[in-house]
């Protein structure tokens, strides 16, 4: 990631800070009912459902747009209308306007949830990806923690508590502001996508019903105890509003505090151990609350409460996408749409407690609510060898002609993590094979497992080979591997079942399932690096052909002439790849030395130290000549793309290692040939973007041929 992009991260971090302020919600609906006397809880939970009742309505049209018009655009209209809503109060303080107020911070908070997850993606690499997400929901606990503070601090100005509002605008017309001037990666809009059918039937999954079930019961629960706490502390307590809507920021601290050691924990222990455990706190602190009269006491169990809650929205968001992988934006979408929870629970709370007379009934009725609804969700055996993915334990085998590597993985929730691994060189096939078995023993050693805990072997090298029988077919790169049958012989010595996929294929599969691929049912993988080859997802599926020569797009030829690849003159793989690249640079450096020119980048005129490299270093210096061989390349790069979207009409194609690093250089010229010669209809679906994964991709690779076994 260069200094460019890493000078984005903070301003779009921002994002969570403003995404925060819709907790404002519970406090502010205790100090509105203060302002205008006579008014019920029935009628001050109007506030909440005005507020979340959007998160139903907007979700998945909120996706659509931001298909349309990109994350960043999403991000700052949700910015605006923030903003436009924080103004409402001052210009008009009435129990309608605070109607309207909230509807319009429900509304731009909508459009912030659903686009500022993907808009992370644009600024940080995917390994450092869960890391950020993780400190984005700090960050918002954070401003959740620091409104009921603000409220009690400014409750003593000219506008009283009202002060929150301009406070809350100037924030965030200074981060819109920040976000808009910084220099975030524009992703290639997306042209097709989230729809409501494709959505909606995401339904039919008994286990997604659960899942979007569980979003509501949350988001209602967390939302009817901000509304709820601060009267309960009034009720029973005496406190004046102002140090009892400072309890809401007890409950927001302990859910900061809970998500930090959720995430060491969660490092250690499996997840539906965690996850009940955490559910059973939470249900218990809320009958707890029912029973408590002093202020330690119910400081205490709310504290409790939020500990419990702190991780369960993030468990069951990322349970979802494991389940349903190839939908990540429709699960996404459909999830957000169950914020609106928080629509539905505060109004019931308020009929409660007006025909009841007590806040202590709307703390028994959310007992009441999560027990009932996450009873038979905690205790599902079917849910927890749902939950279970993250204790498979992976390892991977990369065979190379000069090194092999040995990989140590955890294939979770959250994709794999790479434990440990290992390298050592490449020496004959028997020290070869034996140090590969040597390997896994003690990558598997250094971490106290056995291998009894490994799931599966996954293996990585280049071809031929038979994927099928598992046997490695005399590589060129690896003399004396004839007919060598690897799968077997690692399965008759660790136990469990191996796999083999040649390197094109092991990268598809890494991108696909990891990184710029994720969500995808129709992707083409292409390496773009010493030489050309893809791996093809056709279908939700690894596609390998008869004999696992599918892919070999280096071989197609493009020209009758041209730089030989794959022993082709004028071949895919002579125009695009690093060989090729350098054999066009010879030649065109060598036609201006014959001409009596000279070249900056090729002083001594040694034609054989040219390289792909050094190329791009002149042409982003501004060298004429290293521009045009990158613009050659270009142009057959994009008359290689149209022949695979004519013919697979996939919607996206994903490029690695010389494009990934240089994609400027490419993109631009590769599109305005593929707008000439593809079909409309199917250039018009298919995203072209670099590789994910970067120089990470070599260690997922085999850990993904095991992981799909």
């Amino acid at each position: 990631m260069g200094k460019r992009f890493r000078s984005a991260i903070l301003p779009v971090m921002s994002g969570f800070f403003i995404m925060g302020f819709v907790d404002i919600v519970g406090v502010a609906t205790s100090y509105v009912k203060a302002d205008f006397t006579g008014m019920n809880d029935k009628v001050a939970g109007l506030i909440s459902l005005s507020c979340f009742l959007w998160f139903l309505i907007l979700s998945i049209p909120t996706g659509m747009l931001m298909n349309r018009i990109g994350r960043k655009k999403t991000v700052l209209l949700s910015f605006l209308v923030t903003a436009l809503a924080m103004l409402v109060p001052l210009v008009n303080y009435s129990f309608p306007s605070v109607l309207v107020a909230f509807a319009l911070l429900g509304i731009g908070n909508t459009i912030l949830q659903v686009a500022q997850n993907p808009l992370v993606t644009n600024v940080v690499s995917p390994d450092k990806l869960t890391g950020t997400l993780t400190l984005g929901q700090f960050v918002k606990a954070v401003s959740s923690f620091l409104g009921p503070i603000l409220a009690a601090a400014v409750a003593g100005s000219a506008l009283g508590w009202k002060m929150v509002f301009p406070v809350y605008a100037a924030v965030t017309i200074l981060f819109m502001l920040w976000l808009a001037f910084a220099p975030v990666k524009e992703e290639t809009v997306e042209k097709s996508g989230i729809t409501f059918g494709r959505t909606f039937s995401l339904l039919k999954d008994k286990y997604i019903v659960l899942f979007f079930i569980g979003i509501l019961v949350l988001v209602g629960v967390d939302v009817g105890m901000g509304v709820t706490f601060p009267k309960l502390l009034q009720e029973r307590c005496g406190l004046p509003l102002e140090k009892a809507g400072m309890g809401n920021s007890v409950y927001f601290l302990a859910r900061t505090v809970g998500a930090f050691l959720g995430g060491l924990i969660l490092m250690k222990y499996p997840t539906p151990r965690f996850f009940a455990a955490s559910v059973f706190l939470a249900l218990a602190s809320l009958v707890g609350l029912v029973f408590s009269h002093s202020l330690a006491a119910i400081l205490v169990f709310v504290a409790l409460f939020g500990l419990g809650y702190s991780n369960l929205f993030a468990i069951i968001f990322s349970v979802s996408m494991q389940r349903v992988p190839e939908k990540t934006n429709e699960v996404s979408a459909l999830l957000i749409v169950g914020v609106c929870g928080g629509a539905v629970i505060p109004p019931v709370l308020g009929v409660v407690t007006d025909s009841l007379g007590s806040q202590v009934w709307a703390v028994a009725a959310l007992a009441l609510v999560w027990s009932t609804l996450f009873s038979s969700y905690v205790t599902s055996a079917n849910l927890h060898k749902t939950m279970d993915m993250d204790t498979k334990t992976l390892v991977g085998l990369d065979i190379g002609g000069t090194k092999c590597a040995v990989t140590l993985g955890r294939y979770g929730t959250d994709g794999i993590k790479i434990l440990d691994k290992l390298s050592f060189p490449t020496t004959d096939v028997g020290g070869t094979i034996e140090g590969l078995k040597d390997g896994v023993r003690k990558v598997l050693g250094r971490n106290s497992l056995a291998r009894e805990d490994v799931s599966a072997i996954g293996i990585s090298c280049g071809g031929p080979l038979d994927s099928r029988t598992g046997v490695i077919m005399s590589p060129p790169n690896l003399p004396g591997w004839d007919n060598i049958p690897i799968t077997k012989i690692m399965e008759d010595e660790f136990g469990v079942k191996a796999a083999v996929h040649n390197d094109a294929n092991a990268c598809a599969l890494a991108e696909w399932k990891f990184g710029a691929g994720r969500g995808t049912r129709n992707m083409v993988f292409m390496t773009f690096g010493t030489g050309l080859g893809a791996g093809l997802i056709i279908d939700g599926k690894l596609y390998a052909g008869t004999n696992d020569n599918a892919g070999e797009l280096g071989h197609v030829r493009l020209d009758a002439f041209g730089p030989v690849g794959y022993g082709k003159a004028g071949s895919f793989e002579g125009f695009c790849s690093g060989s090729g690249i350098a054999q066009l640079a010879a030649s065109m450096v060598k036609e201006r030395l014959q001409m009596g020119g000279k070249v900056d980048w090729c002083p001594d005129g040694d034609l054989g130290a040219i390289t792909a490299r050094t190329v791009a270093e002149a042409a982003r210096n501004g060298d004429a000549l290293a521009k045009e061989v990158y613009s050659v390349s270009a142009r057959y790069l994009g008359k290689g793309l149209s022949i695979i979207i004519d013919i697979l009409n996939p919607e996206l194609v994903v490029i690695g290692s010389i494009y990934a690093r240089n994609e400027d250089l490419f993109k631009p010229l590769a599109e305005e040939i593929i707008a000439k010669e593809a079909l409309p209809l199917a250039s018009k679906v298919c995203r072209i973007v670099p590789a994910a994964l970067g120089e990470s991709i070599g260690d997922y690779a085999a850990l993904s041929v095991a992981a799909d076994i």
